[in-house]
């Protein structure tokens, strides 16, 4: 679907929502009169809540088909696209998971900085809290013990992570999570 096709159906709404990553402020941003179209058509909340699953669970189950190094771009896509449930959260940890095993150095920081967050508050907005925002403390401290596995993976290979390194000791003040001293004084170097 293409900014210049005029939306007038469901079928073109929903290919014109998926292209735009399933977010109105996207579809607003690149094109009003586009959005317009589509708001037009009041299409029903739950509709878009599918097309988001369907589109997550497409991406999902073609990880495997796509390059190492984007392992980034694929997970920051379906954190900016899921809804705060936890089928995704359980979903992106599978996922991480996966990761771990194949994930070039350089896909190292990106996976960290949508796991840990970055969005300037102390919570840091990233998958953790996502994770405590639904109160599924289990998934937030899987999140974190992947987040400690993928530092190790930096520190193996000399792969320097300051900025990330930084917000972890915001995120493990902020949720008061049980921690070494000496991992705290090794994470602040």
């Amino acid at each position: 679907m293409t900014i210049s096709t005029e939306i007038k159906t469901l079928k073109q709404a929903k290919r014109y929502f998926i292209s735009m990553g399933c977010s109105g402020f996207h579809m607003m941003r690149e094109n009003p009169l586009r959005f317009n179209e589509y708001k037009a058509l009041d299409i029903d909340p739950n509709i878009e809540s599918e097309w988001i699953k369907e589109e997550f669970e497409n991406k999902i189950k073609n990880f495997n088909t796509i390059p190492t190094n984007e392992y980034g771009h694929l997970l920051r896509s379906l954190d900016s696209m899921i809804e705060r449930k936890e089928f995704y959260l359980e979903k992106l940890l599978e996922l991480v998971m996966k990761m771990q095993d194949e994930i070039p150095y350089n896909q190292i920081e990106y996976v960290l900085s949508i796991i840990i967050g970055n969005n300037g508050t102390k919570s840091k907005g990233g998958l953790i809290q996502k994770s405590y925002d639904l109160k599924r403390i289990d998934l937030a401290n899987k999140f974190y013990a992947q987040t400690k596995l993928f530092l190790k993976k930096a520190e193996e290979n000399s792969i320097t992570l300051t900025f990330v390194r930084g917000n972890l000791i915001d995120v493990i003040d902020y949720y008061s999570i049980e921690e070494s001293k000496d991992f705290i004084i090794e994470l602040s170097r």
